[in-house]
């Protein structure tokens, strides 16, 4: 695994490396704040980079961040269920993308890419190899 390195995001708290695969650096939460959100944070520390997040009992990932400069965005998902505007609906464990437009996270998710499928794959295989 990684070096363990923590380093603080403003806003977001401490979060530690953990490890790095296809470009995605895998972090997990070091504090939890009271009413923050479970998600990777709104701005990177490296500007376009990667971030995968694991859940709160860091067994494995359940989310990457994409980042343009320091900006998220989208989010590549698969640890929640998720439910479109039009009823369309996600399963825990189907991967869907969510878009930020002007710094908003689009409410609505779409179907990932093949690219972005397959990155997807990589990284929650991480944890089990």
């Amino acid at each position: 695994m990684g070096s363990g390195a923590t380093f603080t995001i403003a806003k977001f708290g401490k979060w530690a490396f953990v490890d790095e695969v296809a470009g995605v650096k895998i972090l997990t939460k070091k504090e939890k704040r009271e009413n923050e959100p479970d998600s990777t944070p709104r701005f990177s520390h490296t500007a376009n980079t990667m971030y995968a997040r694991m859940d709160d009992d860091k067994k494995k990932v359940v989310q990457i961040a994409v980042y343009r400069n320091h900006e998220k965005i989208k989010d590549i998902e698969w640890g929640h269920f998720h439910k479109n505007t039009d009823g369309t609906t996600f399963k825990k464990g189907e991967v869907h993308v969510q878009e930020y437009v002007n710094g908003q996270r689009n409410r609505d998710g779409r179907l990932p890419t093949e690219e972005e499928k397959e990155l997807a794959r990589i990284v929650k295989e991480w944890h089990n190899g």
